[in-house]
């Protein structure tokens, strides 16, 4: 699996030059229909309200993983004057009964018009990508929903949010892109590096700078850039989720699975053996590790853990049935494939 391929190419697209910069006026929010919550229009400021507008869809599965986490942030700034959009281009059809299967407590608004879609969204290729606009009326920030936008909106609240740190921010991404774009990776690398100190440790950016390692072969790097991340995110068990899968299923020359196998173990103890991809990555390294024995019960726990997804549990209960194949093939095969005795 080339994961650190795509990542490089998946981010660089998200972070592609957007028609809103940080420090413009939000524009209004123009769509057809309301589902959750009465219409709001960010470009209107009333001096007390953020908002955070993210633009997303029933089909984008990276989108299904964010909207339990906006439900959540939803929940948290409830009482503190900060609204949440989320909007689709979909029919309503579509979204009704998919927002209310997966519970969505903030606004949903369709805009099958696209009115709103094409002003906030021109050059920005990926969903979900969210907006938070100030209590001005003014895009401060824009990302994936679930790498910064929390700390953004909290940062407002507390007053500690610094525009002009936001702005630089925002100019070095747009250095990196034109370097990765101009196929000037190792000067990405070192940029991509910059950011890192710049914004404090973001997994987005930690996966930049591997990608952009692996562009250039400098695998030598990535133990030393895993460990990195390990320690700077020891509480955050998606962003150690994520380091694991990485660190397990990348080329072999750029595999760690020590790194792997920590991190997997602390990201499934911080969610307490209750979420199923955090679980599905421990089978995954127990299966690289050739415990195959403790890859089928973690996995069987992982299937049990399930959302409920159709999608979600096949694979799930397949990746189990794949890897009890490859026990029971094992066993079959053991006096087989023993190796030639040495004479």
């Amino acid at each position: 699996m080339k994961i650190l391929a795509c990542t490089l190419m998946a981010l660089l697209a998200v972070s592609a030059a957007n028609a809103l910069e940080t420090g413009e006026k939000a524009p209004p929010l123009k769509v057809d229909l309301w589902l959750n919550g009465d219409a709001v229009n960010p470009a209107e400021p009333d001096g007390e309200t953020l908002y955070v507008i993210e633009f997303w869809a029933t089909w984008c599965p990276p989108c299904r993983k964010s909207i339990p986490h906006l439900n959540e942030l939803q929940a948290k700034w409830k009482d503190q004057k900060v609204v949440i959009v989320g909007i689709s281009d979909e029919p309503e059809e579509t979204v009704r009964p998919f927002a209310e299967k997966m519970k969505m407590s903030y606004h949903v608004a369709i805009d099958t018009n696209r009115a709103t879609v094409d002003v906030y969204m021109k050059d920005v290729s990926g969903i979900p990508h969210a907006f938070v606009v100030n209590r001005d009326g003014v895009v401060v920030w824009s990302g994936h929903p679930m790498s910064g936008l929390e700390e953004t909106v909290d940062q407002l609240l507390a007053g500690t949010f610094n525009m002009e740190d936001a702005k630089a921010l925002q100019r070095t991404e747009d250095e990196l892109q034109e370097l990765i774009m101009g196929g000037e990776y190792e000067k990405a690398a070192e940029k991509a590096e910059e950011l890192i100190k710049q914004a404090g440790p973001k997994m987005d950016y930690f996966q930049m700078l591997l990608g952009l390692l692996a562009q250039t072969g400098d695998s030598a790097r990535f133990p030393e850039i895993y460990g990195r991340m390990q320690q700077a995110f020891e509480n955050d068990a998606d962003s150690l989720n994520t380091l694991a899968w990485i660190a397990c299923t990348s080329p072999f020359s750029m595999c760690d699975l020590e790194i792997a196998a920590r991190a997997a173990a602390r990201a499934v103890q911080l969610s307490e053996r209750k979420d199923a991809s955090h679980l599905d990555t421990l089978a995954r390294v127990h299966y690289a590790l050739g415990m195959l024995d403790e890859a089928i019960a973690v996995q069987q726990e992982a299937v049990e853990a399930s959302s409920g997804e159709e999608e979600e549990r096949a694979d799930l209960q397949a990746t189990l049935a794949y890897y009890q194949a490859a026990r029971d093939t094992r066993t079959k095969l053991a006096g087989e494939l023993a190796p030639a005795p040495v004479h």
